[in-house]
């Protein structure tokens, strides 16, 4: 099939200009190319395990995308413990503005970035073992 087609686009070619002719060369050589590549992608597929064939979807688009917020809503996480702390350290070194205990002005703040904490190490473990499991070799 593809001998065919190229075939076809060297019959075109003799009948076109020299731009057209060079998109036609352009465009023999990405099918070459997709061709290629996709005789790889099949030979690689071959070689994967069932549960590998299975976790395909760390492939797309969308799962990176979803590490990558979860990576942002982590960072800003970060931010706001980082200013509790400040404030706390405000507080007890009598930071001029600072006259409540944090634990007045932010009530149970300790307690959620505990569990924020322990749900988003949780989370990137999970995507760790699952990275190491969909992309070894055999």
């Amino acid at each position: 099939q593809l001998q065919q087609q190229q075939q076809q686009r060297q019959q075109q070619q003799h009948s076109e200009s020299p731009r057209s002719s060079m998109r036609s060369t352009i465009l023999s050589m990405d099918i070459e190319k997709n061709v290629t590549e996709g005789i790889a992608e099949q030979t690689d597929e071959d070689s994967l395990t069932p549960l590998q064939r299975h976790l395909r979807f760390m492939d797309r688009p969308v799962f990176e995308l979803a590490v990558g917020c979860l990576i942002i809503t982590n960072t800003i996480v970060m931010i706001v413990e980082a200013q509790h702390v400040g404030l706390k350290a405000g507080y007890l070194t009598d930071f001029p503005g600072i006259d409540k205990p944090i634990e007045e002005t932010w009530p149970g703040a300790e307690q959620i970035f505990l569990i924020f904490d322990k749900a988003f190490t949780v989370l990137f473990t999970i995507e760790l073992i699952l990275r190491i499991v969909r992309y070894r070799r055999p």
